[in-house]
């Protein structure tokens, strides 16, 4: 039995979920390359204070250590692209946190494979330790640009990435299924609207590292090849960074200037974005009570409005504490 034998009505299931793309690939470990890299950069330090980065090597390298018996890697990708943005926070962080989102929405899938085909899946969205980005280029989704973003062609690099390992064998194709919204042809995409299928044949347009994200990342974090420094990324100092910051993200955070949360700026500039297709998922779009939050609103906000406002939100991974840093506000962080 392979996957190709079920592909038409696998597909509706996982577009049907609000997915912007999807491909698949045989289960396998990742190319030595790919793990030296991994490995490189974690080596220079570059994962900054994310330490779980470090943990589990062997089983990021080898889907099989995730789910025993496994023989196929589903790579699915979710579309957070705006119609209207909010200074001062990442566009991921505008809607209702995408790992509880997406896991309820991978979860119909994997009963579905269960039910049908007896397969047993593992869901993965950033709770198991896996090259989500290679899994991505591997099943035919897109390509990396050069601020390490996967680019999906006619959907852009404003993406969830979640991936599905499964027991359910399949050929291998590499061929990505992308649900373009608009049926308009973008740089030599022509994906038609709904067209769950793809032409491979059309040449599809890629990163050209034209240098506008790195000329517009507030501590040059954008390293060659696509890496990160994570110390001098502003998602980062505001996100994965506890207590006050030391001198050299101090003069990250001045050039940023005050965030509510993250920051997407080498996204905004990317040519490859320009005219993307917004997400269809109502979930991400920007909430109604973030679009007149203000920074005297959080100075004087409590823990309790705090956790109100922010219910089922990114932001609160932050907490409250850390956004009033991000915020400029410290003073007020220490009195609450």
């Amino acid at each position: 039995m392979f996957l190709d034998s079920i592909r038409e009505d696998l597909g509706r299931r996982i577009i049907a979920t609000g997915a912007a793309a999807w491909g698949y690939a045989p289960a396998e470990k990742v190319p030595q390359g790919v793990s030296d890299s991994y490995n490189a950069w974690l080596k220079a330090g570059f994962n900054a204070g994310m330490e779980y980065m470090e943990r589990y090597m062997e089983v990021r390298d080898d889907p099989h250590l995730l789910l025993e018996g496994a023989q196929s890697v589903i790579s699915i990708a979710y579309s957070y692209r705006q119609t209207e943005y909010k200074p001062a926070l990442a566009a991921y962080a505008y809607g209702l946190d995408y790992h509880d989102v997406l896991r309820a929405k991978l979860r119909e899938i994997a009963d579905f494979l269960a039910k049908e085909y007896g397969a047993q899946s593992r869901i993965c969205i950033d709770s198991a330790p896996i090259h989500e980005r290679y899994w991505g280029v591997r099943c035919g989704l897109g390509s990396l640009c050069a601020n390490g973003a996967l680019y999906v062609p006619g959907i852009g690099s404003d993406v969830f990435l979640a991936e599905i390992i499964t027991t359910l064998p399949c050929e291998d194709t590499s061929a990505a299924r992308i649900n373009n919204i608009d049926s308009t042809p973008k740089r030599g995409n022509s994906i038609g609207k709904g067209s769950g299928g793809s032409d491979n044949s059309v040449s599809k347009p890629m990163c050209t590292d034209c240098g506008k994200c790195k000329s517009v990342c507030p501590g040059n974090a954008i390293l060659c090849g696509g890496h990160i420094d994570a110390r001098k990324c502003v998602n980062y100092l505001t996100i994965e960074h506890r207590g006050e910051w030391n001198e050299e993200q101090k003069k990250v955070m001045e050039e940023s200037g005050p965030t509510i949360m993250g920051c997407d700026r080498c996204l905004r500039v990317c040519p490859l974005n320009h005219g993307a297709a917004p997400a269809i998922l109502p979930e991400f779009r920007l909430r109604d009570n973030l679009r007149t939050i203000t920074k005297a609103d959080i100075a004087t906000m409590s823990q309790a409005d705090f956790s109100r406002l922010f219910k089922g939100s990114p932001v609160k991974r932050a907490k409250l504490a850390g956004v009033r840093r991000n915020l400029g506000l410290c003073q007020e962080a220490k009195d609450t």
